[in-house]
């Protein structure tokens, strides 16, 4: 979805990006919003899963948002579904920062594709992705647990975002994997995006 919505802008083509935000409403997949964060707590649909997928599906529908917010100024999709997106960003951030969140056992989009999951997993807890700048800019002040990860300075600074790994995804073999790690550099100091 964020690639279709960059290759949008980049050709012009309002149809593209429609089907974009139409997919994040009704679409069948993970990139349907109450598909992804499945419930108004912010629970993410792989939240069972483990936190560095958690973080990568989160900052996937983020960069979509924004991509769609700069082509058409429209905050639609940050305040769809009570703020879920916001919802999903400050569950995700809060488990993180080791405090205590509710949890729902799950099945996803798919319940018959055997991803079902029952308890919360701690697998890369606390190894933060570099998406945190992004939703920090976009949320500012409403996303409290969200600024706690980026003021973090115990036992390893977050800001400014660097290339440090990240959450080690199925094992290993996918560390490093979501947004380069220039967060800092590209979203710092940018205008808060009301929502």
């Amino acid at each position: 979805m964020s690639g279709v919505a960059s290759w949008a802008v980049f050709l012009d083509n309002i149809t593209m990006l429609n089907t974009v935000e139409e997919y994040f409403l009704q679409g069948r997949g993970n990139g349907r919003l109450t598909n992804y964060i499945i419930n108004p707590s912010g629970q993410c649909q792989e939240s069972g899963r483990d936190q560095g997928h958690t973080q990568l599906g989160i900052s996937q529908l983020l960069e979509a948002a924004f991509t769609i917010f700069h082509a058409t100024n429209s905050t639609k999709i940050f305040t769809m579904e009570n703020k879920r997106l916001l919802a999903g960003v400050e569950y995700t951030a809060k488990y993180n920062l080791n405090y205590s969140v509710p949890f729902t056992p799950n099945c996803g989009a798919y319940p018959d594709s055997g991803w079902c999951f029952q308890h919360i997993s701690n697998k890369s807890r606390g190894d933060f992705a570099p998406m945190w700048e992004l939703a920090g800019a976009i949320y500012g002040d409403a996303a409290p647990y969200t600024q706690q990860i980026l003021m973090k300075a115990d036992p390893v600074l977050y800001r400014p975002e660097r290339g440090r790994g990240g959450p080690v995804i199925h094992g290993g073999a996918h560390v490093g994997d979501g947004p380069p790690r220039f967060g800092t550099l590209m979203f710092y100091g940018m205008p808060q995006i009301v929502v």
